[in-house]
């Protein structure tokens, strides 16, 4: 069974053009629908993803406001100087940094 943390990092990387959403989606369902879990952040952001997709799918949402109501799902960000001095990126890459939070929004970091 996938956690929230785990969830929210296949979010990420389907965000960063990382993975398909097909295979974020065939993701989840080998972890989390087909597993018997008492995780219920995690259950409840899953179905949170499957409803935003299901929307895109049903085309009541284009591809811009499904990766907006994903990336909302993604935990508030703190970055710090230190954790961001070591990282090099290019001009193009956005970083995602998680951290547990009160705000339910990220913040998506490019160079």
């Amino acid at each position: 069974m996938a956690s929230a943390l785990q969830i929210r990092e296949q979010i990420a990387a389907f965000l960063l053009n990382e993975q398909s959403l097909r295979s974020l989606v065939e993701w989840l369902t080998r972890n989390i629908w087909a597993a018997n879990s008492k995780d219920t952040d995690a259950r409840q952001l899953a179905g949170e993803v499957e409803l935003v997709v299901a929307e895109y799918s049903a085309r009541h949402i284009d591809q811009r406001e499904l990766r907006k109501q994903l990336y909302d799902l993604l935990p508030n960000v703190t970055v710090g100087h230190s954790a961001v001095s070591n990282i090099s990126m290019t001009s193009h890459t956005p970083l995602i940094v998680f951290a547990m939070g009160s705000h339910p929004r990220p913040s998506v970091l490019t160079a």
